[in-house]
């Protein structure tokens, strides 16, 4: 059982208390108020063994003019602000964080999985590590909807921009206990070491089925325990500071926003912070 909570974040499949909203569907048209035309917000996930996108997918992203992501990801310089900062803050190392145990099994799995020492890595925020070990909870190349949507909006030569930047997103772990990163990637590590990946399966096939009702189900019977901290910065705080971007590209043009799913429910979901402004937010079936 996927007890991890930054592996339900970073999939986007982690939600928040009361995802009522009605509506059975990971696309959503957004209209009313001042739009002159509709947007749309797609809910990914960020790993999966199939990113095709579905026709209705296609059609939405014809309709609009610009697709929004949560960062920009054709952007050329994305992968040296990345490495600019990927470091723990203070200088922090973690061997010098870890115990000895968590150490060794980290150290272990990263030399016979990836032949990469923690010793390379020991400067870096351990949820980076963490992103390393999705290749091994799914038994196929790993797939990503971000790049299908930034395939098709290059293709379609449309503009693709970002809902915050790499510099704020990847500062957001430097706000959660570098020790809580740690005892969560060893977690992941056992878990993988034992073949427990049955209920990421299970995740990615609900919303291949565009089931968010039987995703949370799972989700919530799954136990993932988080605290009141990871909900603020990972997803409480960036929906509340992508509304008025949303709502801001929404009236200037058609867009095409697309975020983990993780974001579109609850009450602090992009849904209903949306509809609490006077939008219409209805799933596209």
């Amino acid at each position: 059982m996927i007890k991890n909570f930054f592996c339900a974040t970073l999939l986007g499949l982690f939600t928040l208390p009361g995802f009522a909203q009605k509506g059975n569907s990971v696309l959503w048209e957004i209209t009313g108020k001042s739009l002159k035309q509709p947007s749309y917000l797609f809910g990914t996930v960020h790993i999966t063994c199939d990113a095709t996108l579905k026709p209705k997918v296609l059609k939405a992203l014809d309709k609009t003019d610009q697709v929004y992501l949560e960062i920009d990801m054709d952007d050329p310089e994305l992968n040296n602000k990345m490495l600019a900062n990927l470091n723990m803050k203070d200088e922090q190392r973690i061997s010098e964080i870890a115990t000895p145990e968590q150490y060794k099994t980290i150290n272990t799995f990263l030399e016979s999985n990836f032949g990469i020492p923690l010793q390379a890595l020991d400067t870096y925020k351990p949820f980076f590590i963490q992103s390393m070990l999705y290749t091994k909870m799914i038994d196929c190349p790993m797939q990503s909807f971000e790049m299908e949507l930034v395939k098709k909006a290059t293709e379609d030569k449309e503009e693709i921009l970002g809902l915050e930047t790499i510099e704020s997103q990847l500062a957001i772990f430097d706000e959660i206990a570098y020790k809580n990163q740690i005892e969560d990637t060893v977690t992941m590590i056992e878990a993988i070491n034992a073949g427990e990946n049955n209920e990421l399966q299970e995740l990615i096939a609900a919303y291949q089925n565009e089931n968010l009702d039987e995703l949370m189900r799972i989700i919530a019977s799954s136990e993932i325990q988080t605290n009141n901290q990871f909900q603020e910065e990972l997803l409480i705080k960036r929906n509340h500071n992508w509304i008025p971007i949303i709502i801001e590209q929404a009236n200037q043009k058609p867009t095409f926003f697309g975020v983990g799913a993780a974001h579109l429910k609850g009450k602090d979901g992009v849904i209903q912070l949306l509809q609490k402004q006077g939008y219409k937010v209805k799933p596209v079936q």
